[in-house]
């Protein structure tokens, strides 16, 4: 009911706030426009002209600026039904077979965000986001990324991560990194399914990857922002210091009847939100979509927010409310410029263009 509410006042105000801004406009613009007719009038009479003359001119006039406003609003506005191209579910895509033990499906891959033409294919810096699933008691032999490294995020049963001899617990909340070239294998040592999220990355000569698979439990993570954009409580899982190429992991939670402050990004910026506690209710351009565990966005690229790109429809902002009684949390992560090639831990990271397709 508090949500059915919150939908209902967010549409209220949308709605009453043109009709109100228009209401203000109109009723100054038709004041000018009658002390213009009457001056117009006045004038042609004191020139000899005929006062009947003013109304045809004065209408002439205002068919003209019509025409003018007209124009001005024929301006390219956002297409609601392009976002969807960029806002994704897991339980939409056919499953595969990948890491010869788990069952993956797809939410977002690599594709053209300036002009998708297939859904869900929006990322130029990722290979892909995906949900990947090992069976109860089942297990990954050992194994290495070649061309490519890894970031799994556990939700959802229990298991285990060897490499180098050591072997990690994996449960709700904890993160592994595998680096390109290290070997791995994971088993799922309980009755239920070991559900996770996967983050892939292409890396390429000559960066250097590091030698060592990494894990976090990021439930005990330190909080390491409150005020991101407002209201976002942040903790930092791995960037590019720890041995990512490419991007910055974290996690971002919401609470209860929090509205962080929207924003919009430009071309060339790569930002991901991926549901995965409660659910929220998400603003993409002008588009509103409610956002539930496994459902993920690539928030539109385009101009920056200013007056002028918002008026012609070319910038897309984008803002997750929380409007629920629970707090909401979202993995993140942001594409960051490449590393230097000697891939040295902490080394600044330079912005990169996305490659030429």
């Amino acid at each position: 009911m508090l949500q059915k509410s919150f939908v209902v006042i967010v549409a209220a105000l949308a709605l009453s706030a043109p009709l109100c801004a228009q209401a203000q406009g109109q009723a100054p613009a038709q004041g000018q426009a009658q002390g213009r007719r009457q001056g117009q009038a006045a004038g042609q009479q004191a020139q000899g002209q005929p006062a009947a003359q003013a109304p045809a001119q004065a209408a002439g006039q205002a068919q003209a600026a019509g025409q003018a406003q007209g124009q001005r609003q024929a301006a390219p506005r956002p297409d609601p039904h392009r976002i969807d191209m960029f806002f994704c579910d897991w339980r939409e895509s056919m499953p595969h077979q990948t890491h010869g033990g788990l069952i993956e499906r797809d939410i977002l891959t690599k594709g053209d965000p300036r002009n998708p033409t297939q859904r869900c294919a929006v990322l130029v810096g990722e290979n892909h986001l995906s949900y990947a699933t090992l069976v109860a008691r089942g297990g990954i032999a050992p194994m290495k990324l070649d061309g490519e490294q890894e970031v799994f995020y556990v939700v959802e049963g229990k298991g285990t991560v060897t490499s180098g001899g050591q072997t990690t617990e994996l449960y709700d909340g904890m993160a592994v990194f595998a680096p390109a070239g290290v070997e791995f294998s994971m088993k799922n040592t309980g009755d239920q399914d070991l559900n996770m999220y996967i983050i892939n990355e292409p890396v390429a000569a000559p960066f250097q990857p590091i030698t060592k698979i990494l894990t976090k439990d990021v439930n005990l993570a330190p909080i390491a922002s409150t005020t991101g954009h407002w209201v976002h409580i942040v903790k930092n899982i791995w960037g590019p210091a720890d041995g990512l190429a490419h991007f910055r992991c974290i996690t971002v939670a919401i609470d209860p009847m929090n509205v962080p402050e929207r924003h919009a990004h430009g071309f060339g910026s790569e930002e991901v939100w991926l549901s995965i506690k409660g659910k929220s209710l998400v603003q993409l351009g002008t588009q509103l979509r409610w956002q539930g565990p496994g459902q993920g966005y690539l928030a539109p690229p385009g101009e920056p927010e200013t007056a002028a790109s918002v008026a012609a429809g070319l910038t897309f902002p984008h803002v997750n409310i929380n409007p629920g009684t629970e707090q909401v949390r979202f993995l993140y992560f942001q594409t960051q410029g490449n590393r230097p090639a000697q891939g040295a831990p902490g080394a600044p990271a330079a912005p990169a263009a996305p490659p030429a397709r």
